[in-house]
């Protein structure tokens, strides 16, 4: 078997090679084999173990054995999170490339799932235009990233200027495959007294709040002058401003490689580093 997995954490045992033949010396002594490389299975990664031998000419032959050691990305995500269900302030170690294209992990949800939303902007649209844009978004996604992606309710609520600071979601969309954060996430990630949060970008972006039949709400880290200090404001919904995709993917997809920062993201089989 040239290429298997394991868990981190797990033992890796050396399987060595059992025969080796060769088309003019016949079988060979396998103790003659050079067996090099490791495997550290407390790191997700790729290792090669190499399997070195020569003939009696001095021929030689590698062959070479892929070991990946893999986690899920649940279990990856709860242990850093501990007793939280989502990150909060400005992590750095959050950071996942899906579809080639880099997320932050929001945080969990109740059937052991992982929340997803893009690391920043990725369009700017009418905010009547979301749930088309949306859809278009998802198509646009290799293959192996849709089927990670399970369907979800999200935050959908309505809400004036006096409540817009509630961590308390009173209202949630029909099951969906992709959607945007709500006012409700954006709060949830703020660490207390601290205006610091990966969910309030530096741009202005959408929300999936809206104030009335004619405003929704942006969000930025930072509004100015007599909007200063303030996390959301409501703009027309005919405006175009920024949006963030947020979906959830099964908790059980195996990392195959990274530490979560953002120079090395958690990757999964459907990307492959160049």
């Amino acid at each position: 078997k040239n290429e298997y997995s394991l868990g981190v954490g797990d033992t890796y045992s050396e399987a060595g090679v059992k025969s080796v033949t060769d088309n003019v010396d016949g079988k060979l002594d396998v103790s003659s084999v050079d067996i090099s490389g490791e495997v550290d299975t407390s790191k997700i990664g790729t290792y090669e173990i190499k399997y070195t031998v020569f003939d009696s000419l001095s021929n030689k032959t590698v062959v070479t054995r892929t070991v990946k050691v893999v986690q899920k990305i649940y279990n990856t995500i709860q242990k850093k999170l501990g007793t939280d269900r989502n990150f909060k302030g400005l992590p750095d170690d959050n950071y996942v490339r899906l579809s080639n294209m880099m997320f932050q992990v929001y945080g969990v949800d109740d059937n052991k799932n992982v929340i997803l939303v893009a690391d920043r902007d990725v369009s700017n649209v009418n905010y009547t235009k979301i749930d088309e844009w949306l859809n278009y978004y998802y198509k646009h996604l290799n293959k192996k990233a849709q089927r990670m992606i399970v369907s979800s309710k999200y935050c959908n609520m309505s809400a004036d200027e006096g409540n817009v600071n509630t961590t308390e979601c009173t209202s949630y969309t029909d099951s969906r495959k992709v959607y945007l954060p709500s006012i409700v996430e954006v709060n949830r990630a703020k660490i207390e007294d601290s205006m610091e949060s990966f969910m309030t970008p530096i741009t202005m972006s959408w929300v999936a709040t809206s104030k009335d039949s004619k405003e929704a709400y942006v969000t930025r880290n930072v509004f100015f002058y007599e909007d200063y200090g303030k996390t959301f404001l409501p703009y027309s919904k005919t405006a175009i401003y920024g949006i963030r995709p947020m979906f959830t993917i099964k908790g059980s997809s195996l990392i195959t490689g990274g530490t979560g920062s953002y120079e090395d993201p958690y990757v999964f089989s459907d990307y492959q580093p160049v």
